[in-house]
């Protein structure tokens, strides 16, 4: 929530003579964003039971801070203001922020909501000075009454007076508010003495009652040599942390979608550096990485790209900025690249999620779930919430944008069978995901085994297996499409480096590796990855006691023009007799003679293409050929049954 007082400001013109004296301010300048939020994104608080001293908010942007009472609500993107957040009405309720990387010092900034006339005491554990930045009093309540409202409970005189200083900063680490329907701003310097490097901070309040709107964290520089991203909070190496960070959005198969992150310098004398970290950096590119210290301190633009997946989704990743001056401070922030249309999407795998216990036993399966132009929240509901549960039943806007990992937990039932179930996720404006489950229930305790699927390099593409899920119980038969990045071409697979093709299929046991890598490739021509860019063998027809025609789409290779295929056919009996092989098959089909009556025969074919994927198809059969009506007739007896041959 944004304070504005319009009316202040004209006062602010005509300067009075202070009222009472002030120590001079040795603030550090200017002032970095590291953390902003209203908490309308803050989630989960755990710990919630009377007897605990600490409670952490566990999720959201609001994750790593702390509370000493517990709160009475907790707090949710539908909640507003984050009020009434103390059940105890005795001693000193405080917030504690989770640690921050401060360079020299720093400034805590509140908005704070007085529900009742009381006063109460705000204070900034550490902080040296302390100044009101906006007051909002709708109701009218402060009336001309502005004595007991700045630190130390000094007397600011007449209207005229305390208008014209209450921007000034006085020395203190408390404000004193306490006029019922006013929204206060506050600001609290903190010390470079002691705030300088990871440090938390802590703010406290006297009363209950009253509502924390809203909160900012700031860095001081001073003399430090410092180079940031000051539109965008100093995002954590690992990503995490409070910045929404920088978009770019594009369609699927779209062209490059070029952007800008703004950065300053200050105290630098050495060229900056920026270069990309993270999970998809593979999907960002970075024009220039090199900047002058000239052009920094001036203020400077860093070019950023982002191309557009082949599939919709949210690509994270980090923008790296390195300060020459001063290698160890280093700033980074966020980059999401969107890929989808205009209008709100929920991104998730739809393949089954299987689980297998025992009665009453516990299976938990994972599933990645993001959100493209999303203006509410996503819930998520379970058409059998008795056996299953899910670790989250609402995703803020914000975590959906950076994409989240929903936990889904089935509880067997007390008889051996399967219970099968969905999972919906919904937000307004957006088409509805439903994931089906699939909750299956043994007698004993079922043989599992790990098994996972990515690619190298990062971002390079995608791999999605049917079923879904990490953990699968023995015999499952596992299918694994990767479908590449514009650009890319599979070049091995981590188990088998002889293979190029995008589907494979895993038995699950106890030899099946516990994860798999698709290696990918960068060429000038890619197989386009919208496309099916690899042919397979299909039913064997027209089979008779000593033929069979076997079938396979044909093979491509954009890479030479006017390429035409040729194909080696490879006929593998199950009886033990010779292999067939012909070669030099220049269509689509091959039709085997002299082959033995009622003997299954499977098949695989190899093509001249140079493609990744395209060089030789799965083994498929086998295919029997019939039996021979004209040999001799007899007849056997099975039990009570007399079959004629």
């Amino acid at each position: 929530m944004k304070i504005t007082i319009r009316a202040v400001k004209t006062l602010l013109l005509s300067l009075t003579a202070l009222a009472m004296s002030t120590v001079a301010f040795a603030q550090s300048s200017p002032d970095i964003l590291l953390y902003s939020s209203d908490f309308t994104d803050w989630k989960t608080i755990s710990g919630i039971t009377s007897n605990v001293d600490a409670y952490a908010v566990t999720e959201g942007a609001g994750a790593g801070f702390t509370f000493n009472k517990k709160p009475e609500v907790q707090p949710a993107g539908s909640i507003g203001p984050f009020s009434g957040y103390y059940t105890n009405a005795s001693s000193t309720h405080a917030i504690t922020t989770p640690t921050f990387n401060f360079v020299n010092g720093g400034v805590l900034e509140i908005t704070y909501y007085v529900d009742q006339g009381s006063a109460s005491n705000l204070t900034v554990t550490g902080a040296d000075y302390v100044r009101f930045v906006e007051i909002n009093d709708p109701s009218g309540a402060i009336g001309t009454n502005y004595k007991n409202i700045i630190a130390g409970g000094s007397a600011l005189g007449d209207k005229n007076g305390w208008f014209a200083n209450y921007l000034d900063w006085f020395s203190g680490n408390s404000a004193t508010v306490r006029y019922q329907g006013t929204y206060y701003t506050i600001r609290f310097s903190l010390p470079a003495s002691s705030f300088t490097g990871a440090k938390s901070v802590t703010f406290s309040d006297s009363k209950q009652t009253d509502k924390l709107v809203a909160i900012k964290l700031y860095n001081s520089v001073g003399s430090v040599p410092y180079v940031a991203a000051s539109e965008y909070a100093n995002a954590e190496a690992d990503g995490s942390g409070t910045s929404d960070g920088y978009k770019l959005t594009g369609d699927v198969n779209g062209d490059v979608v070029s952007g800008s992150v703004a950065i300053k310098g200050f105290n630098i004398s050495n060229n900056v550096t920026v270069s990309l970290e993270g999970t998809d950096a593979a999907k960002f590119s970075l024009p220039t990485t090199s900047f002058s210290a000239a052009d920094v301190l001036a203020g400077t633009n860093v070019p950023v790209q982002f191309t557009p997946s082949v599939k919709s989704g949210v690509a994270n990743a980090l923008l790296k900025i390195t300060n020459g001056d001063n290698p160890s401070q280093v700033y980074y922030v966020n980059l999401f690249g969107v890929t989808g249309s205009a209008t709100p999407q929920i991104v998730a795998p739809t393949s089954t999620l299987k689980f297998w216990t025992y009665q009453l036993g516990r299976f938990t399966q994972t599933v990645n779930v993001s959100g493209i132009n999303l203006t509410n929240p996503i819930t998520a509901t379970l058409s059998n919430n008795v056996n299953f549960a899910v670790s989250s039943e609402n995703i803020s806007v914000n975590d959906a944008t950076k994409g989240v990992q929903l936990n889904i937990t089935f509880t067997g039932d007390i008889t051996a069978g399967e219970l099968p179930a969905t999972l919906t996720l919904a937000s307004s404006g957006a088409p509805s995901v439903t994931i089906p489950l699939n909750g299956i229930t043994t007698l004993e305790k079922p043989e599992t085994y790990s098994l996972s699927f990515s690619v190298s390099p990062t971002g390079s593409g995608y791999i999605e297996a049917e079923p879904g899920g990490t953990i699968f119980a023995v015999g499952t038969s596992v299918t694994a499409t990767v479908t590449p990045e514009k650009g890319y071409t599979v070049a091995s697979w981590s188990d088998n480096a002889g293979t190029k093709r995008l589907t494979r299929t895993f038995t699950i046991g106890p030899a099946t590796p516990q994860s798999i890598v698709c290696n990918l490739t960068k060429g000038e021509t890619p197989v386009d990855p919208t496309s099916t860019s690899s042919f397979i063998s299909t039913y064997a027809t027209d089979i008779t006691t000593t033929s069979m025609t076997v079938n396979w789409t044909p093979a491509t290779d954009s890479s030479t023009p006017g390429f035409v295929p040729s194909y080696t056919v490879t006929l593998t009996p199950n009886d033990g007799s010779p292999v067939q092989t012909v070669s030099g098959i220049s269509g689509t089909s091959h039709t085997f003679t002299g082959l033995s009556p009622n003997v299954g025969y499977s098949y695989k074919v190899t093509s001249n293409s140079t493609e990744s994927g395209q060089q030789e198809t799965s083994e498929i059969g086998p295919f029997y050929t019939a039996i021979d009506s004209s040999s001799p007739s007899g007849s056997i007896q099975c039990g009570d049954e007399n079959y004629v041959y």
